[in-house]
């Protein structure tokens, strides 16, 4: 009966542990695919989701407000790649109104920012949904969110992109060759390993300067230890295999042993690990922008949506601190669980 209670029991875990991993892979191509489509996806298509009414800021979510929309005199011409990549310049002038009178035989409309009265309008009043309210200077929060999903998913795929392929090099370099060679790429990962990431990081980005294209490289640069490590590890295994004595019994060269017969055994660690190094290139980029040294505005970074409304998290308007640290959450517990479901395949758990 106890062994008939414990099967039971490991079925239900076993069970539970499939379901988050399959929540997390999910989530994750969710995100993928917020992140491809984001400016397509978000209400505001304005270049980093920037187009501001300071005369509507701190709305509540579903707020509605009413636009006098009329066309700009200069126009730009971006192309269909451009606009799905970095949005579409905004090329009409959006008025906010606080009163629209149609009915009279001399139409008017009055702003919201200065209640200025404007006779026989020449425009076209459309309504707007702020579905998650707008944030200190009248930006969609909605639209930010989603942009800053991009930026997010982006810089953690560069960073594990580069850490990958720094650690796999040098992992593998000192774990096959041995001697001086691991002595001395051993004792650098050590030094990269004693100094806290945040720091290290912030060394960067300090040294280089600010920008989007310099946080993708300092993260990458400072995550690279773990994988190196991992593969070092496994080299010094993998080179004393039958395999390897009988390649080098054949005359094959130290780089063909090495990349082509013995790098390939050590993938399956190298995708568990950059699956953990994705979710901690996430925190450390928000944590980043959060302290002002990462993604800069107006780019809409989660990390630095929740420094600049953090005074708002005791005044009544939780949710523009609270929402981005939300979806910082769920994408790295994402990434968490698909890398533990990925782990215990591998091992036929």
């Amino acid at each position: 009966m106890n062994k008939e209670r414990k099967n039971i029991g490991s079925k239900v875990r076993i069970k539970v542990r499939d379901w988050a991993s399959i929540w997390g892979v999910s989530w994750i191509l969710l995100c993928a695919f917020v992140s491809l489509f984001a400016y397509v996806i978000a209400p505001d298509h304005s270049p980093n989701a920037d187009q501001q009414f300071p005369e509507l800021s701190l709305q509540s979510p579903g707020f509605n407000a009413q636009f006098l929309v009329t066309h700009d005199s200069v126009s730009s011409s971006v192309g269909n790649l451009s606009q799905w990549l970095f949005g579409k310049p905004v090329k009409q002038n959006w008025i906010a109104l606080s009163e629209v009178q149609m009915n009279q035989s001399q139409p008017y409309v009055i702003t919201a920012a200065y209640h200025d009265t404007i006779f026989q309008p020449q425009g076209i009043i459309r309504n707007r949904t702020f579905w998650l309210g707008t944030d200190a200077l009248g930006r969609d929060v909605l639209s930010r969110v989603i942009i800053g999903t991009r930026i997010s998913f982006t810089i953690g795929l560069v960073a594990v992109i580069i850490s990958v392929i720094t650690g796999v090099f040098i992992g593998a370099i000192a774990g096959y060759f041995r001697s001086f060679i691991d002595a001395m790429l051993s004792w650098l990962m050590n030094v990269f390993w004693s100094i806290p990431t945040l720091l290290l990081v912030l060394i960067f980005a300090i040294a280089m300067g600010k920008g989007t294209a310099v946080v993708f490289v300092a993260v990458g640069l400072t995550m690279w230890v773990d994988v190196a490590r991992i593969v070092r590890g496994q080299m010094l295994s993998l080179r004393e295999k039958e395999f390897a004595e009988a390649g080098r019994a054949l005359g094959f060269t130290h780089l063909r042993i090495l990349f082509v017969h013995l790098l390939p055994n050590t993938f399956p660690s190298v995708l568990v690990i950059a699956a953990s190094n994705f979710a901690s290139a996430i925190l450390v980029e928000s944590g980043l922008s959060f302290l002002g040294f990462g993604v800069q505005p107006p780019v809409p970074a989660w990390g630095s949506m929740i420094e600049s409304h953090k005074n708002y998290l005791i005044t009544g308007m939780p949710w523009l601190t609270l929402l981005p640290g939300i979806c910082i959450m769920l994408m790295v517990l994402a990434f968490t669980f698909a890398g533990n479901g990925l782990k215990n395949r591998l091992k036929g758990k």
